[in-house]
């Protein structure tokens, strides 16, 4: 069964007789008023989860930087306790070594 579009209507017509459907031009979607307040809602949710992105990617640098920072600064505590442990092995080294041309001497 076909059915032919009338040219009165603004809908098919129905298929159980000769009438059709009559709605008025305000009864009809209006898509530019509908859609907008759904884009509204997508596009500020993508702004908000962008944003939210970004501000987690520079904590994450952040975090990097301190953490190079902290590195470096334990870098250089341990090679400054490195050099006082072979500054102090030095001194007892030449302790032990005057204390025994002394006890050389002596005898």
């Amino acid at each position: 069964m076909t059915q032919k579009y009338n040219k009165n209507c603004h809908l098919l017509p129905l298929t159980a007789g000769d009438g059709c459907t009559v709605s008025l031009m305000t009864q009809l979607f209006d898509f530019d008023m509908e859609v907008k307040p759904v884009l509204e809602v997508l596009v500020g949710k993508t702004l908000e989860q962008s944003l939210l992105e970004v501000l987690e990617e520079e904590e994450l640098a952040d975090l990097r930087q301190q953490q190079r920072m902290y590195e470096e600064l334990r870098n250089a505590e341990l090679a400054e306790q490195q050099r006082l442990e072979e500054q102090d092995r030095r001194l007892v080294q030449a302790k032990v070594t005057v204390f025994f041309s002394a006890e050389t001497c002596i005898s």
